[in-house]
């Protein structure tokens, strides 16, 4: 199932420190010119999450930081990803790309201790502000957004493919709208800072009136691109907000998005026409209609509880861009100077508050502080194979709404602010080769819990496999499940009946199977007591459970070490299809135990378990 997660809520926190290819004109150099990605000369560690305009997390995007080797990353069922130690500049520009998507950059400036928080929202090819055309290579044509007066217009003969040859067929042209007047303009920008570099070479900052993103591709995915040559430059039409048309000045600066860089990058100008902009642009990124501010301010300040604790995560719009707070529940955010600006905190668990920062003077810092209703408070931290803290990351969801947090720790000790009576959790953690997975129901006095440590052991495991006949698949072994590999040993007591069973959960891109025995030791278990299901094997929505199932435990470690062992058995699908499963292995990284009462256990295993015995 899909879980949703509330944008405004998913976050990244630092515990004991500070918060952490595409068009042929796409990159340039810091000064403004060339195409060589800047030196890799430091490392950061880089996490966030990446959701969809419902802010439900989005799995299986491809993650890749711009201007560097390093290998590309996927999202995981949270939407989240992360890099460990990773080569970069001192700016960090990270692409985000998932068929049926729009193509996405966050970038952020690199603090001093290398800890980067990167939260990106990706915007699907058709919805209400973006639409999918088709055009002729050949002969031409237009796209048009109505609902946003926003149009892009191409020239015949004017789209070349990736080897430069004209492209004759016809192109696919996602087009979409990014209004500057809306609350989620800051979360759905390229870049996420407004930071540009004009055509004198100087940095400075922008004020949005519009955005377009457009994409060519062509019927395979292929990218397109515009000729290099000004008779087949296409002109877009912009619109500007009903709320900012009073300001919008006659002629206004065009900016594209350099990904590699991660900024914006003055190119051409366009004209204001009734309720839009309309220019002509040789190339395609995305284009911004800005005023230019080579003068800045600061917007600063501090979050806090009713009980004046500070809050780590919350997330702060400044203006048309926005911040997270740090582990002291502060935030900071450069702006533009000169512009009416409002500082907003949207819909941290139900709290939304707006307050004024008025028009800033060059070098000025305003001060903005907030109050937020009571949280609790999950403690914790993530440890290796000899207990030892490590840097990683943690997320949490929980609730029927499965909001969720995500936080980031360069010492191995988290805190994370949870909404009062959130149910039991899910917790996850991941360093740069280990993820793990557990549930856990806190029991918070005074606001706080801590919970046994997470163990994210970078350790060679066995395979883990099963080759399965039935149900559309003919002596088919499947063997990627190399994402979560974990055993976790539960006891809790339940109407005076004592309950205690290892539950294994291991999962991958063929899918997940789980398996559950009582008892933890080796040793051979069957019907009686013994239980599995297989879940999304091979990308479908599928559950298989296992009415008859044999396991035979050859390796029962202590916490932090190896279980493992085979397994095999048969049962029949929801659809009355009979399967059997055979050479089944197991080998999986032990989690703590969890056995204090039966509120820290899922109560999803809980009806599993329960369910079990009925049969």
């Amino acid at each position: 199932m899909r879980k949703k997660i509330t944008f405004f809520t998913a976050m990244i926190i630092f515990i004991g420190v500070a918060l952490f290819s595409s068009c042929k004109k796409d990159s340039t150099d810091d000064n403004g010119g060339g195409d060589t990605p800047p030196p890799t000369t430091t490392t950061s560690i880089i996490s966030g999450i990446v959701v969809d305009l419902n802010n439900s997390p989005i799995q299986g995007a491809t993650v890749t930081l711009e201007g560097s080797s390093v290998a590309s990353k996927t999202t995981n069922e949270y939407g989240a990803f992360y890099f460990h130690n990773a080569p970069t500049g001192n700016r960090v520009s990270v692409r985000f790309e998932k068929n049926n998507y729009l193509k996405v950059v966050r970038s952020e400036t690199r603090p001093s201790n290398g800890v980067v928080m990167i939260h990106a929202t990706m915007i699907s090819e058709n919805s209400p502000i973006s639409i999918v055309g088709t055009i002729s290579g050949t002969t031409g044509g237009n796209v048009n957004l109505f609902a946003h007066n926003t149009k892009v217009s191409f020239a015949p003969n004017s789209i070349v493919d990736a080897s430069g040859n004209t492209f004759t067929g016809n192109a696919k042209v996602s087009l979409a709208y990014l209004d500057p007047s809306q609350d989620d303009f800051a979360r759905l920008i390229p870049g996420g800072d407004m930071a540009a570099t004009n055509t004198a070479n100087a940095n400075g900052y922008l004020y949005s009136y519009g955005i377009i993103k457009v994409e060519l591709k062509d019927d395979a995915g292929n990218p397109l691109q515009l000729k290099d040559e000004a008779s087949s430059n296409a002109q877009i039409e912009v619109g500007v907000p009903s709320s900012m048309q009073g300001a919008a000045p006659a002629t206004i600066p065009l900016w594209y998005f350099d990904q590699v860089k991660g900024r914006w990058i003055e190119e051409g100008f366009a004209t204001l026409t009734g309720e839009k902009y309309i220019g002509s642009v040789s190339h395609f990124t995305d284009w911004n209609c800005d005023v230019w501010s080579e003068e800045q301010a600061t917007i600063t300040g501090t979050v806090t509880d009713v009980y004046g604790i500070p809050v780590a995560g919350v997330r702060i719009k400044t203006g048309q861009s926005f911040a997270y707070t740090n582990s002291q529940g502060v935030y900071s955010r450069i702006v533009p100077s000169g512009f009416d600006l409002n500082v907003t905190i949207l819909n941290y668990y139900g709290h939304t508050e707006m307050k004024p920062a008025g028009i800033l003077s060059p070098g000025q810092t305003k001060t903005v502080d907030f109050q937020i209703p009571q949280m609790d408070y999950l403690y914790g931290r993530i440890v290796n194979c000899n207990s030892n803290p490590v840097a990683g990351t943690v997320g949490v969801s929980w609730g029927y709404d499965e909001a969720s947090s995500i936080v980031q720790t360069s010492n191995g000790y988290f805190r994370i602010p949870i909404v009062e009576n959130a149910g039991n959790l899910t917790v996850w953690a991941y360093t740069g080769t280990a993820y793990a997975t557990t549930f856990y129901y806190p029991s918070f006095i005074n606001h706080t819990d801590t919970m046994p440590d997470i163990f994210l052991c970078d350790m060679v495991t066995g395979p883990n496999e099963f080759t399965i006949n039935g149900v559309g698949f003919t002596n088919q072994t499947f063997s990627n499940f190399n994402i979560v590999k974990t055993a976790v040993y539960s006891e809790f007591n339940e109407g005076g009946q004592i309950w205690k069973n290892t539950n294994i959960n291991i999962e991958g891109e063929d899918g997940g199977f789980y398996l559950s025995f009582d008892n933890k030791i080796t040793g051979t278990y069957t019907n009686d007591n013994c239980w599995g299901n297989i879940q999304s094997l091979n990308g479908n929505q599928v559950y298989l459970n296992l009415s008859s199932l044999t396991i035979n435990v050859t390796r029962y470690g202590n916490a932090g070490q190896l279980v493992e062992g085979t397994f095999s058995g048969s049962g029949t699908s929801q659809d009355q299809s009979d399967f059997t499963i055979t050479n089944g292995k197991f080998s999986v990284i032990r989690m703590p135990d969890q056995s204090q009462e039966f509120k820290k256990i899922n109560s999803t295993q809980r009806n599993q378990i329960k369910n079990r015995s009925k049969r």
